[in-house]
């Protein structure tokens, strides 16, 4: 789905002088002081902040809840945290980049204007989400994008092995995924455990890989 053709963004200015983005009405932060609203906000998650180095932010706005987070983040963890931002709009972070002086460094990434089948094939966000970050939606962002965020939240990766070999780099890995007469992942891993012949190395690496990440899916059996 293309957000950025349903939209319309303008900007307006709050009543203490900061820069608010406007999507079709809803203001994304405060029409008064957004500052203030986030220092509110963020004080909402403080146990998690306290207790979880990477954190994954839904929403991006013009990034005054993020300003608190990163300001928190300092006090609790220094300069070992990451912060990773995923917004559907690629306009709201170009205007944002116009409009306001960051300076967040390495620890913060903002992806924008990813659809959720992009966001699952980029291999930096994915390694992110792998650490398990604890997770603060924006509220208003939120709101005015909730079927991206709970798609983006509920998804399911594709387990059919053509897919799964998009993401593969090793030729003869590849080769192997390809050339196997498996459909899909799951389907694989059984033929390979129900094997007769000896296992090749591909095997013993699919089986490890499939007992790191859903050992319930993997039976043993001792080799003849």
């Amino acid at each position: 789905m293309n957000y950025e053709k349903q939209n319309q963004i303008e900007i307006r200015e709050s009543k203490t002088g900061y820069p608010v983005p406007v999507v079709n009405g809803v203001h994304l932060h405060s029409s008064y002081n957004p500052t203030k609203e986030a220092e509110s906000f963020v004080e909402k998650f403080d146990l998690v902040i306290q207790e979880n180095r990477n954190i994954l932010v839904l929403g991006l706005g013009f990034a005054y809840h993020i300003d608190r987070i990163v300001y928190q983040m300092k006090r609790f963890w220094g300069d070992d945290f990451q912060i990773m931002v995923i917004d559907p709009l690629n306009e709201t972070e170009e205007l944002l980049l116009e409009n306001r002086h960051l300076e967040y460094g390495d620890n913060v990434i903002l992806h924008s204007g990813l659809t959720v089948s992009e966001v699952y094939d980029n291999r930096d966000i994915v390694d992110f989400l792998s650490t398990k970050p604890a997770v603060v939606p924006h509220t208003a962002s939120f709101n005015l994008f909730q079927d991206y965020f709970k798609t983006l939240m509920s998804f399911s990766a594709k387990t059919d092995l053509n897919s799964i070999s998009n993401h593969i780099s090793n030729p003869e890995l590849k080769k192997y995924i390809l050339n196997h007469e498996s459909k899909g992942y799951f389907e694989l891993v059984n033929s390979i455990n129900s094997k007769k012949s000896k296992w090749n190395k591909w095997d013993y690496l699919t089986l490890a890989l499939n007992s790191i990440n859903s050992p319930e899916n993997t039976t043993s059996r001792e080799e003849k």
